[in-house]
């Protein structure tokens, strides 16, 4: 402890300013470690919302949607990222004879088709200049959703078609 009794006016002075440099220091590294933690808390939230997402241009979107039978037919001139899709058919739950179509000139293209708990039906992958289609039974929800799934890596000049069908006499 200093005795502020036996200072001078500039020895006090310094004393005082290099109290508030200690007590600054402290200050700084607490500045820091809250800009460390919020940089990283940013980051994790992008890298969250990011990772559930997908870029398409030229996107070109036709829907038929019915409770018995409809499509769903997606153009894209590019297409990057992943994204989940619910198509509200109606009808509750029930199972569909679905056909999937797929088709990229170049880059990859993955669509799976998800029963009702989100576990994958059937899946197709594309393979570049060719058309490549899958065909399987899915499980709808009870509120009659269809669930699907799409990932794109360097995907140009492609596209998607989904038909499906209500199979009779096969309900959950």
């Amino acid at each position: 402890m200093i005795d502020q009794s036996r200072m001078d006016d500039g020895a006090l002075l310094l004393a005082g300013a290099i109290a508030m440099a200690r007590g600054g220091q402290g200050c700084r590294n607490r500045r820091r470690l809250y800009h460390s933690f919020a940089c990283a808390i940013l980051c994790l939230l992008l890298f969250v919302c990011t990772s559930a997402c997908m870029l398409v241009s030229g996107d070109r979107v036709s829907t038929d949607i019915q409770p018995d039978g409809g499509n769903v037919t997606r153009t894209f001139l590019g297409a990057e990222g992943n994204e989940e899709h619910a198509l509200a058919i109606g009808g509750g739950a029930t199972t569909l004879q679905v056909i999937a179509i797929l088709e990229a000139q170049q880059g990859e293209v993955l669509l799976e088709m998800l029963h009702a708990g989100g576990s994958v039906a059937f899946a197709v992958r594309s393979r570049p200049g060719d058309q490549v289609s899958r065909s399987g039974l899915v499980q709808l929800d009870e509120t009659g959703t269809l669930r699907y799934r799409v990932y794109a890596h360097g995907a140009r000049d492609g596209g998607y078609q989904i038909l499906y069908q209500r199979v009779r006499g096969v309900e959950q």
